[in-house]
């Protein structure tokens, strides 16, 4: 009897998770950032917009590259 008092919520408390995800809209849902600390033309700045354009393709939305 307790077992399947158990299991019964075990399912509840799995499902919830997954009825709550499927009300929140998709991520992102704008444009993401990214932030290299250190100058232009510098390794850090080329790798990441080399990265940010093959991940602005697969995310639907845009990349933003910002150095300080």
């Amino acid at each position: 009897m307790k077992r399947r008092a158990i299991l019964s919520a075990g399912g509840g408390i799995l499902a919830a998770p997954v009825a709550q995800a499927q009300s929140q809209p998709p991520w992102p849902n704008r444009a993401v950032c990214i932030i290299v600390p250190f100058g232009l033309s510098g390794a850090a700045d080329v790798a990441a917009r080399f990265v940010a354009e093959p991940l602005s393709a697969a995310l639907g939305v845009p990349v933003v590259i910002e150095t300080l």
